[in-house]
């Protein structure tokens, strides 16, 4: 089985490769990365239960809690990790469910007009081991090579800022897909060089913002990737290791091995149904124990989300309000929230400065 994984690597020796270039990174560096990573490879059903994982939580009325609570979830098993899943499958599973736009003017694309494979590198930060980096590969189609989308998705698992520079949350919001909520602890690395025909205008909730073209074209991802490693450990699935054994293959004068990896299966008997599972999975994350530390909540009903807020000192109520605009906040004390019998998050903390 030649997996996506082994077709990036070998597309990373090809002289004219462009993949360093799209992703801003040495070609060297991205290859050591895959060839590092434990890498899982979802079969066509648990592709498909992918779908129904990372749109249960479209399902909820506090969709901004629940996607947070994927987040604290969301760690990596492994510093560096792969994972490859059937994106016609998936998209198919999702256009099955009625989730057809993520924005407003954008549909999804059909089936049969994507990539067969999507691949996801998510890599530890090597100093905030909460902090997660992902680039997203696809498949070659006929004689096309395989790719790497331009953008890359970032997310921090604390509730503490990402450790990366020029970081665009509003970006981050069409990676997650709950629209209108730029979480701090979500974003999108941009190309620090994008022509203006990449450049694509977002109006979302009477706000608007330019991105990358490829940053819509690859809606949700963040949002996939958080749901998969939230469930993981929970997951209804099977996981058998596949070993290449001595298969190679040729490339530049030299013999370089197939990789070995992981293939998850989907293991829910065929009366459950696949979306109740799916929403007990992402339930039981939403209830799992974690300290919320001290923090300020910001109110902004009818309020300018442009303002620079000037607050005001707290009231009797606990309320500080701002004298430019309409919104308030309000001090949230420490405290523990969810069942601690279902596991608990643990959120560590570190603040720094950039080296010079």
């Amino acid at each position: 089985m030649t997996t996506l994984a082994d077709e990036i690597l070998r597309e990373s020796y090809a002289k004219k490769t462009v993949i360093g270039e799209m992703v801003e990174r040495p070609i060297g560096e991205i290859r050591n990365a895959i060839t590092v990573a434990h890498r899982f490879v979802l079969d066509k059903p648990m592709s498909s239960f992918m779908a129904d994982l990372s749109t249960a939580v479209y399902r909820t009325v506090r969709k901004r809690e629940v996607l947070d609570s994927m987040r604290h979830s969301a760690l990596l098993p492994h510093d560096v990790t792969w994972v490859e899943f059937d994106g016609r499958e998936f998209r198919r599973r999702v256009v099955e469910l009625g989730i057809s736009r993520t924005l407003d003017d954008v549909p999804l694309a059909s089936p049969e007009d994507i990539p067969a494979t999507w691949g996801m590198l998510m890599e530890r930060h090597p100093r905030i081991p909460t902090a997660v980096r992902l680039t997203e590969f696809i498949s070659g189609e006929t004689s096309m090579a395989p790719g790497v989308m331009p953008v890359t998705q970032v997310w921090n698992a604390a509730d503490a800022p990402l450790p990366w520079a020029n970081v665009c949350h509003k970006s981050g919001m069409i990676a997650h897909g709950v629209l209108g909520y730029y979480c701090p602890y979500i974003g999108t690395l941009l190309p620090k060089r994008m022509p203006e025909h990449w450049k694509r205008r977002i109006i979302c909730d009477g706000d608007g913002f330019d991105t990358h073209m490829m940053a819509v074209e690859t809606a949700g991802i963040t949002r996939y990737a958080l749901a998969f490693l939230a469930a993981l450990n929970d997951m209804p699935a099977t996981f058998d290791t596949v070993t290449t054994g001595n298969r190679k293959y040729y490339v530049r004068g030299q013999y370089k091995r197939f990789l070995d990896h992981t293939v998850v299966r989907l293991n829910i008997p065929a009366r459950r149904d696949n979306i109740k599972v799916a929403r007990h999975l992402i339930a039981k994350i939403h209830m799992r124990a974690h300290k919320v530390r001290e923090h300020w909540r910001v109110y902004q009903r009818a309020a300018d989300f442009a303002c620079e807020h000037l607050w005001g000192a707290v009231d009797d109520d606990n309320h500080a309000y701002c004298s430019r605009c309409p919104s308030w906040r309000t001090r949230i004390v420490e405290h523990v929230r969810g069942d601690t019998s279902l596991g608990w998050v643990q959120h560590s903390y570190k603040v720094g400065h950039k080296e010079t």
